[in-house]
C-alpha cells in the first residue's frame, strides 16, 4: 500500500475526521472530554494509517 506524504496524510486525516462528525459516525458521549478523545483517536489512527507512521 502507498503511503501518503506528511502533509497529505494531515489532509486526509482531517477531512475524513470531518466527515464521520457531519455522519454522526464517531461514538458521542454527554462527556465532552470522552467524545473528543473519540474525535482524536480517529483522527490520529488516520494519519498513522495513511502516513504508515504506525506503531509496530
Amino acid at each position: 500500500m502507498a503511503m501518503l506524504n506528511n502533509e497529505a496524510a494531515l489532509k486526509v486525516a482531517k477531512e475524513l475526521t470531518l466527515s464521520a462528525m457531519e455522519n454522526k459516525m464517531i461514538a458521542g458521549s454527554r462527556d465532552a472530554t470522552e467524545t473528543a478523545n473519540n474525535i482524536y483517536e480517529l483522527y490520529k489512527t488516520l494519519y498513522e494509517k495513511l502516513s504508515g507512521k504506525e506503531n509496530p
